[in-house]
């Protein structure tokens, strides 16, 4: 069955009423605050830690996930900057990480982005957890360089842990496979003699 559609035409033709400044407004200002509010529930759903830090790398906001993969809570997270000694980083090689060596330091300082940067962290409670980590600065007009970054890192000790059982047992087979050469070269010498 076709539909006549002649009645919406009509109907859309016809002025509606007259939008009410104060509602529309109001309406923006709900908009603005629903739209921050799906904002903030993305971030604290996320498993991945998202820090903003301002231009001195002193942490302003945070999602819970950033506190827990770091091992504090969220009110032990805010305010500390990457310069604070009770941050204890290595590199991927477990050698210590200075602290302009950090990615949000490196991002405030170039003004560049950093990207998947492996570190290490030891956590609070004991441990070591391994950290892939990128920065991104945030410029305003006026200024040259950052007046903030964003940095985002997620939890790859799991994926470290298989990285150094791969290694080992790749230098086990390594170590296993020279001393095979050797035994031969040994037991090759041994017949001709």
């Amino acid at each position: 069955m076709v539909q006549d559609r002649s009645d919406n035409r009509e109907n859309a033709a016809r002025p509606g009423p007259q939008a009410n400044p104060n509602a529309t407004s109001t309406k923006r200002s709900f908009e603005v605050r629903l739209s921050e509010e799906h904002i903030r529930a993305m971030f604290d759903a996320m498993d991945e830690g998202v820090v903003l830090q301002d231009a001195s790398s002193r942490i302003i906001s945070s999602n819970p996930s950033a506190a827990r993969l770091l091992g504090l809570t969220e009110d032990e997270l805010a305010g500390r900057t990457s310069l604070d000694p009770r941050w204890r980083l290595v590199r991927a090689d477990g050698t210590d990480l200075p602290p302009r060596e950090q990615p949000s330091m490196q991002c405030l300082s170039t003004g560049t982005p950093v990207r998947n940067f492996v570190l290490g962290v030891d956590i609070p409670g004991g441990g070591r957890r391994w950290l892939k980590i990128s920065s991104v600065p945030i410029f305003e007009d006026g200024f040259a360089r950052p007046v903030q970054t964003v940095t985002t890192f997620s939890d790859i000790t799991e994926l470290k842990h298989q990285e150094i059982l791969l290694d080992s047992a790749l230098s086990a087979a390594k170590q296993a496979m020279l001393a095979k050469q050797e035994f031969l070269a040994n037991i090759s010498h041994e017949l001709r003699t």
